[in-house]
C-alpha cells in the first residue's frame, strides 16, 4: 500500500460504511511514512473519537509522530494529547470550533475533525502544502464520498468491511459496485472543455446528435426526472447532469426507455453515482451509459473482516473472494502489520 501512494501528494481515506477500517487504515499509513515524508493530516467531518458515537464501541484513537502538520478544530485540539505550535488559524468554522493548523512537537494521539464542504478542504489542503509537507493524508467520513473527487484528492483507498454488511455476499457484491463505478469510462477528451463550462453554468442539459446543447432550467437535479423525461427523444446523444444521479432518477430513465434509443448520462465524477448495483445491472439492458468527466484514481482496497457487533468473516476467504471480483490491490492492514 505504502508504494502505491508514492506518487500521489494528496490521497483520501473513505469508507463503505463506519467501522470498516478507516482509522486503521489511516494509522496504518502514518507508521509507515513518519520518518521518511514530512505528513499533513485532516478529516472531512470527524474522527479518531474515543468512543464510536454510532455504536458505542471502543474505536482505534489516531497516532501521530513530532513533525506532523495537522488541520483540526479548537475543541478537538483540547481532546489531543501530543505539544502542539499553532501555525495559523483558518476561519473555517465548524461545530466543533474553528479550524487550525498545527505543527506536532511531540509524539501522541488525535481528535481529528475538520471542514464539512470539499471547498473548504481544497482551502485547508492549500495551507497544509504551504508548510512543505511531502503527503496529504484525509481521513473520510461516513458518507463523505465526494472529498474523493479529484477536485478534492489526487487519489483514494477505499475502506469496506464485515460492518457493512453481516452478509459477506452483500459486502462483496457492494464493493465491487463502487468500485465499478470509479472505474466508469471518462468523456472522451475532445468534449471536456464545453461540457465542464456547460455544467458549471447548468445541473441538467441535453447535447442533440447535431451538437446543439439546451439547458433545462431547474434549481438542481434532483426531483427532475419527469421534466427530463419530457424533453427527451431519439435526437439526444447526452445527458449532463451537474449534480447526484439517483436510483429514483434512473427508475425513471428505466420506465420511459421508449423515448430514446441510446443515452450516454455524464456527472462530473464518480462520488456524484449514489444509484446501487441493481439499478447498475437494469441501465445494461437499455443502451444508458454513465460517463464521468474526471475519472477519480482508486488505488486499492482495505478490509476488516471484524464487526463492532461481535461477528467477523473469514479474513483469508474475505480477501480471496473479493480479489476474485476486483482488478486492484486488496490489503488487511491489521494482518500486515503483524506479519
Amino acid at each position: 500500500m505504502i508504494s502505491l501512494i508514492e506518487n500521489y501528494k494528496v490521497i483520501s481515506i473513505i469508507g463503505m460504511a463506519k467501522n470498516v477500517g478507516k482509522t486503521t487504515t489511516l494509522n496504518y499509513l502514518l507508521k509507515h511514512l513518519y520518518h521518511k515524508k514530512v505528513v499533513g493530516l485532516t478529516s472531512i467531518g470527524r474522527d479518531g473519537e474515543n468512543v464510536d458515537v454510532v455504536t458505542n464501541t471502543p474505536k482505534p484513537k489516531i497516532y501521530i509522530e513530532s513533525g506532523t502538520i495537522i488541520a483540526t478544530t479548537t475543541i478537538c485540539l483540547q481532546n489531543s494529547d501530543f505539544t502542539k505550535q499553532i501555525l495559523e488559524t483558518t476561519d473555517i468554522n465548524t461545530p466543533l470550533g474553528e479550524v487550525v493548523i498545527v505543527r506536532a512537537l511531540s509524539d501522541g494521539y488525535v481528535d481529528l475533525a475538520g471542514p464539512s464542504f470539499n471547498q473548504q478542504m481544497k482551502r485547508v489542503i492549500s495551507r497544509l502544502k504551504h508548510y512543505s509537507v511531502d503527503v496529504i493524508l484525509i481521513d473520510g467520513a461516513i458518507s463523505r464520498k465526494g472529498l474523493a473527487s479529484e477536485e478534492v484528492s489526487e487519489a483514494t483507498i477505499l475502506c469496506t468491511g464485515a460492518a457493512y454488511s453481516s452478509q459477506i455476499k452483500t459486502v462483496i457484491e457492494d464493493t465491487e459496485h463502487i468500485v465499478h463505478l470509479f472505474n466508469l469510462k471518462e468523456v472522451d477528451q475532445s468534449l471536456y472543455t464545453d461540457f465542464s463550462r456547460v455544467m458549471d453554468e447548468s445541473p441538467l442539459s441535453l447535447v442533440y446528435q447535431n451538437g446543439f446543447i439546451k439547458s433545462i432550467k431547474v434549481k438542481t437535479a434532483l426531483n427532475s426526472a419527469k421534466q427530463i423525461i419530457n424533453e427527451l427523444n431519439y435526437g439526444v446523444k447526452y445527458l449532463l447532469i451537474n449534480g447526484a444521479l439517483t436510483d429514483e432518477f434512473l427508475k425513471v430513465l428505466f420506465e420511459n426507455r421508449n423515448k430514446f434509443k441510446s443515452l450516454k448520462v455524464v456527472v462530473p465524477h464518480a462520488t456524484k453515482c449514489l444509484f446501487h448495483k441493481y439499478t447498475s445491472d437494469k441501465l445494461k439492458h437499455i443502451n444508458v451509459d454513465i460517463q464521468v468527466l474526471e475519472k477519480t484514481k482508486l488505488l486499492c482496497v482495505s478490509i476488516n473482516p471484524t464487526s463492532p457487533l461481535n461477528y467477523a468473516f473469514d479474513a483469508e476467504k474475505f480477501q480471496l473472494a473479493l480479489s476474485q471480483k476486483l482488478t486492484i490491490p486488496i490489503y488487511n492492514v491489521v494482518r500486515d502489520n503483524d506479519e
